[in-house]
């Protein structure tokens, strides 16, 4: 009796055979899934629909906002003859630069405080007095007032490092005599 071959499985035969298995399980549980899907939706629809009307009110008043960019982009992207046949009333409005607007405020701020000092200065009279009048100095020659300041600089400085000298020469007897008093305690000691 001949040896009968088995039949080889493919790797077809196996996903034809799975996809036959799974359309069977779909197949039965279908109206159990059905059923369950109706049911949450019934039970969510109310909660979704009060989400939905609360942020339309939001998203209307974002819209209201924004609806004077949204137009003015999407007439920037019409061609230029369909944009000449819209009426007057469509074509958006030209902005006005703000930086032309600061511009214009910072001038008149400025004029405006040109002319407040100008008129607080002849009303009142002059307010400023240059230094050394009055002082008895002559500022005419500014570079002996240089000099001047130099030489005194100079000299407390010298009585400075005298001072220092003589305080550094005091601290050294101090200590001296300390040393030596240390000296003859230690020699009264022994």
């Amino acid at each position: 009796m001949p040896l009968r071959r088995k039949k080889k499985h493919t790797v077809r035969d196996t996903i034809e055979h799975t996809y036959d298995d799974l359309r069977a399980q779909v197949a039965k549980n279908a109206p159990i899934l059905r059923d369950q899907v109706v049911d949450q939706v019934t039970t969510k629809a109310p909660i979704v629909r009060d989400q939905v009307v609360s942020k339309l009110g939001e998203g209307r008043d974002e819209l209201k906002t924004r609806l004077p960019e949204l137009h003015a982009s999407l007439f920037e992207r019409l061609p230029d003859d369909v944009a000449d046949r819209l009426p007057e009333g469509a074509k958006p409005k030209k902005k006005k630069s703000k930086l032309k607007k600061v511009a214009v405020i910072g001038l008149i701020a400025a004029a405006g405080g040109f002319v407040f000092s100008k008129l607080k200065a002849q009303s009142s009279g002059p307010t400023y007095t240059p230094p050394g009048q009055g002082s008895g100095v002559d500022l005419s020659k500014p570079a002996d007032l240089v000099n001047k300041a130099a030489d005194k600089a100079k000299t407390v400085a010298d009585d400075a490092a005298d001072k220092a000298k003589d305080l550094t020469d005091d601290a050294k007897g101090a200590v001296d005599d300390a040393a030596d008093q240390a000296k003859d305690a230690a020699d009264d000691v022994k």
